[in-house]
This record gives C-alpha cells, sequence and structure tokens, in this order.
C-alpha cells in the first residue's frame, strides 16, 4: 500500500495521505513524497488547485515518532518548522504548537490558518481560474513592491477580467441559476 497517493484529473490534484494504522504519520520519506508531489503540481500547467486529505479519520498525526524525533526529546524542529509556523501563525501559536506537541484536529488546523478549507467544503469555493491567478499576482506584487496604490494594482486587471470568457460564464451562470463550471477553463 502507498502512504501517498495522487490523482490529478479536471484541474486538481488529489494527495491523499494513506497510513491509517499510524494516524497517517508521515516519516522521513513520506516528507520528501509528499514534497516532491506538490512541486509535481507547480510543474503541471493544467493543474490549478491542490487538495491534500486523509485516507480515514485522522488527517496527519504529525511526524512519525517511530522515525522522526521530535522537540519533546529534547532536540530542535526540523524541516522548517521553528521558521514558518511564526510566519503562518504568528509566534505564540507557533510556540504553543511546537513546545505542547498536542494533537489538534482540521478544524484547529483551519482555525489557526495552517490549512486555508476543510477537504469536505473545498470544491465548494471553486472560482475562476484567471481571477484566482490576477489576484495571486496582486498579493505577491504588493508583498514584493509594499504597499502600493490599490487603484493602480488592480484597474488594469479588472478591464481585462470583465472582457474574460471566464466572467461571461459566471454571469450566465447566474442570470441561469446554474453553478459556473469553471473546469472548463484553465
Amino acid at each position: 500500500m502507498k502512504h501517498i497517493e495522487v490523482v490529478a484529473d479536471r484541474g486538481i490534484m488529489l494527495i491523499g495521505l494513506n497510513r491509517p494504522d499510524r494516524k497517517n504519520a508521515i516519516t522521513f520519506d513520506r516528507h520528501g513524497a509528499l514534497a516532491e508531489s506538490i512541486r509535481d503540481a507547480g510543474r503541471r500547467g493544467e493543474v490549478r488547485a491542490v487538495v491534500i486529505h486523509d485516507s480515514e479519520e485522522a488527517f496527519t498525526s504529525g511526524n512519525d515518532d517511530a522515525s522522526e524525533a521530535t522537540s519533546s526529546l529534547g532536540l530542535r524542529p526540523k524541516f522548517g518548522s521553528s521558521q514558518l509556523p511564526p510566519n503562518n501563525v504568528g509566534t505564540p501559536k507557533a510556540t504553543e504548537l511546537l513546545l505542547l506537541s498536542e494533537p489538534c484536529t482540521m478544524q484547529d488546523d483551519a482555525e489557526c490558518g495552517l490549512i486555508n478549507i476543510l477537504a469536505g467544503t473545498a470544491l465548494e469555493h471553486t472560482m475562476d481560474p484567471g481571477a484566482i491567478r490576477a489576484m495571486r499576482s496582486l498579493i505577491r506584487r504588493s508583498e514584493d513592491e509594499g504597499t502600493l496604490d490599490p487603484i493602480d494594482l488592480k484597474l488594469p486587471e479588472f478591464a481585462i477580467r470583465l472582457r474574460s470568457a471566464e466572467r461571461k460564464n459566471a454571469f450566465a451562470a447566474f442570470f441561469e441559476r446554474r453553478a459556473p463550471g469553471f473546469s472548463l477553463f484553465s
């Protein structure tokens, strides 16, 4: 049985953690396989979203303690876990997560910003892929260039989006009272 199962279909890559006997604990090798799957999604032009999901009731219990020493053993955190969480959840929450090593639910992870959307609701939030690309670009530009005049950044992209096939599809779907079907666009 593979511990990481990957399926790509209609622009979505599903990465399944499949090690229920260990609550989907991740070994050193599985870290590499998971990272490679995510890099593969980035290389595939047709993949617009990655959903990491569990195989049963436990998303993941974290590192496999049988193969990975943790902070509870007096060792320092690995794989950037002392640098990435403070950026994502803030220093106080990151300190709590790293020092206490308490189990948390997917809901807990969503509430503190470690994950974006619970997998069961992810597909309910699909939207125009062109708009997603534009928004990501604006966010990255704001991060790279600091605070810029929002109108200067957004107006040109807004004009492009107004003329897009995706926008026309979304408006038609709204008036026809149907789902827009953005999977037709890349």
